[in-house]
């Protein structure tokens, strides 16, 4: 059994302007990762990877990519990419039963203060 988060890859064209870029995630990518239409991802834009989160600008879903990836990997507005989405990892599961436990939650809060 894989514990791998789901990814899905595909071919985009960058959209945007010189300087506000993102690579537009189509339904069929948000439909497969089955993660809502918000969720954080670990992007792989050309071989460059970094995480972020898919937000909406004007009804599309984008991916951000920043001045900074730009140059890190060449790409600009209208440039052909292939790109992979993955879900990015939640929190750990010792985490997970902490927050759900609020006598552990008070021990940590006190010892924090």
């Amino acid at each position: 059994m894989s514990t791998d988060p789901p990814s899905v890859a595909f071919d985009a064209v960058i959209a945007g302007s010189p300087t506000k870029t993102g690579i537009p995630v189509p339904n069929e990518v948000l439909d497969q990762l089955d993660a809502g239409q918000r969720p954080a991802v670990v992007v792989t834009l050309d071989g460059y990877t970094y995480q972020t989160s898919v937000g909406v600008m004007g009804g599309q879903h984008l991916v951000p990519v920043s001045a900074a990836i730009r140059e890190a990997t060449g790409v600009a507005a209208g440039s052909h990419v292939q790109v992979t989405l993955a879900l990015a990892a939640g929190p750990s599961q010792e985490l997970t039963a902490t927050l759900d436990d609020p006598r552990r939650c008070r021990c940590i809060w006190e010892r924090c203060r």
